[in-house]
């Protein structure tokens, strides 16, 4: 029987593999105790300027491989949906995005090299039927010469 269980495994892994699907990370907020746990990044500051998102954080123990930029263009809405861009990774532990046009609201994910995700702001409880966007960051709007 493991000889299936592995031929099923790797069947699946294949197939996942082909259509680029992500597997599960590692909760930091995880009541119990988890190997590594206490190695997660750290969000120190975050801004936007325009379309462009910076965020600086900070390494404890475990280095950040990735970053993703989760984003919504109709928060607020009973059925948000979320979409996914990657964060590029720069010097000094720093990441930037840039938001796509329409955006209203956005999160912060940061992978780490023991497949932890840690998300900015954090949003590591159910929103319970309320829109997610409720605990993201919204987008600022440049102010005109106008307003």
């Amino acid at each position: 029987m493991p000889e299936k269980a592995q031929a099923m495994n790797q069947k699946l892994t294949k197939t996942l593999e082909g259509m680029k699907a992500s597997y599960p990370y590692y909760n930091p907020h995880y009541k119990n105790d988890l190997p590594d746990k206490e190695k997660v990044p750290t969000v120190l500051s975050h801004s936007q300027k325009g379309s462009i998102v910076e965020c600086t954080y900070q390494e404890n123990g475990a280095r950040v491989l990735r970053a993703n930029l989760l984003y919504t263009l109709n928060g607020g809405e009973p059925a948000e949906e979320w979409f996914r861009t990657p964060a590029k990774l720069l010097p000094g532990s720093k990441l930037s995005a840039t938001l796509p046009k329409g955006t209203s609201h956005y999160v912060i994910s940061l992978i780490d090299e023991n497949n932890f995700l840690v998300s900015y702001p954090e949003i590591n409880k159910p929103t319970n039927n309320k829109p997610t966007s409720l605990k993201a960051l919204r987008v600022t709007k440049k102010k005109t010469k106008s307003q």
